[in-house]
């Protein structure tokens, strides 16, 4: 049975080009460089949005100020989540507005803006979950 079959969808057409011209992609979203590590730090991020994890030594901003304090734990931890989960929704924008397509001739220079939207943002926003951290 064909996944068209079965309702799932596994192409995206994707429009947003100045020139008003759709760029079609063939290929499932997930084949985009980043895609599956953004979506796995997307969905780790969450329970610590939540609040749902607790002071532990394997999962989360481990730290020995985290791990002295409930209320630090949960603060930076949240705030370490929401910069990750950021970061992933910016990626997931640049792969559906600018996909990487493998035979394209400038295919290099759109993997390394793939790569900057999927690190920068993230590398950015821990950066400032540190500097927050240190504050509490």
């Amino acid at each position: 049975m064909r996944s068209e079959d079965q309702g799932i969808c596994t192409n995206w057409t994707i429009f947003g080009k100045a020139d008003g011209n759709k760029k079609r992609l063939e290929e499932p979203l997930t084949s985009q460089p980043f895609a599956v590590p953004a979506l796995l730090f997307f969905f780790a991020a969450a329970p610590l949005i939540f609040g749902l994890i607790p002071r532990n030594r394997f999962y989360g901003v481990r730290t020995s100020k985290t791990l002295s304090d409930d209320r630090i734990w949960y603060a930076v931890n949240r705030a370490a989540a929401t910069a990750i989960m950021l970061g992933s929704g910016v990626y997931g924008l640049v792969a559906v507005f600018e996909p990487y397509d493998r035979l394209a001739p400038d295919n290099f220079t759109i993997w390394g803006i793939h790569l900057a939207a999927f690190a920068l943002p993230i590398l950015i926003g821990l950066i400032l979950v540190v500097r927050y951290a240190k504050r509490l």
